[in-house]
């Protein structure tokens, strides 16, 4: 995590894209690079649950992000996201964060294969205090709202 703020505030291995050419555009440039800069750290290992005060103490650490997946599996209730320990440790991990001025994202999980069941999870990660919640990724939203389409279609022929 060190790492990657460090890389981030590194000109030449930032990514930003523009390089500067004398030491004034230098030293703007640098700071542009640092301030614009965000790092997001993964909330969804052992390590990162047991070491969640230092990294709450980050500087510059806007943004904090729970994998549902992976942080309920480390939890020892993997695919279980509505159990209990899994929204404690949501709760609490949350908010410190929140106390520390610092935004709490999620996702909503792989089981999730209905529109009712993807917003209700939306829902609920809101009410716990997230306020961005990514849903999976293109290709697993099209195939897991298209099926029960083609499986129709497969049934009227």
């Amino acid at each position: 995590m060190r790492a990657l703020v460090d890389v981030a505030k590194d000109w030449h291995r930032s990514g930003a894209g523009e390089y500067p050419n004398s030491s004034e555009t230098f030293s703007g440039q640098r700071e542009q690079v640092i301030e614009e800069t965000v790092v997001v750290p993964a909330i969804e290992s052992k390590t990162a649950i047991d070491q969640i005060d230092e990294i709450l103490e980050m500087p510059r650490l806007r943004a904090i992000q729970f994998g549902s997946t992976d942080l309920s599996k480390e939890i020892g209730y993997a695919f279980q996201y509505e159990h209990p320990a899994v929204w404690k440790a949501i709760r609490d991990i949350s908010d410190k964060a929140r106390s520390r001025g610092i935004l709490v994202v999620a996702n909503t999980g792989y089981d999730l294969t209905t529109v009712d069941a993807i917003a209700g999870r939306v829902g609920r990660l809101y009410d716990h205090g997230m306020r961005v919640v990514l849903m999976q990724g293109a290709e697993f939203l099209l195939e897991t709202l298209t099926k029960p389409l083609v499986e129709q279609i497969h049934r009227s022929r």
